[in-house]
């Protein structure tokens, strides 16, 4: 992505947290999708104790279904996004020592370690 495309890009988000705040329509997201999307994505394969990369996190919010269903500390979570205010939201509201966030365009962004599973169904939204 140029320099120009991921720009408009974060700027369109930021406009969208700054109208909604905390909330899936700051994602582009409908109330109640998003929790249906991350329950059919975890569904997939066993989790527990694998490393899991989240593209175009937004707020990390996958990581509410990985503690209900795998407990906190049972996983490794790494979310990438280029929005600063979404992984500030991230970080305040999962802060753990097994979840991280990193800001970049997952494709020019240097990721340490290797990982189990991949997300990124949010950035098709």
């Amino acid at each position: 992505m140029d320099h120009h495309d991921a720009v408009r890009l974060t700027d369109y988000y930021l406009d969208k947290y700054q109208r909604y705040g905390y909330s899936p329509a700051a994602l582009g997201w409908d109330k109640g999708k998003q929790g249906i999307r991350f329950d059919t994505l975890t569904q997939a394969c066993d989790l527990r104790g694998k490393k899991i990369l989240d593209i175009g996190c937004g707020f990390g919010d996958l990581n509410l279904v990985l503690q209900q269903k795998l407990g906190a500390g049972n996983y490794e979570y790494c979310g990438v996004d280029m929005v600063d205010d979404f992984l500030t939201e991230g970080r305040k509201r999962y802060g753990d020592a097994n979840i991280r966030f990193v800001k970049g365009n997952f494709l020019g962004t240097e990721l340490a370690g290797e990982f189990d599973f991949v997300d990124a169904a949010g950035i098709f939204n």
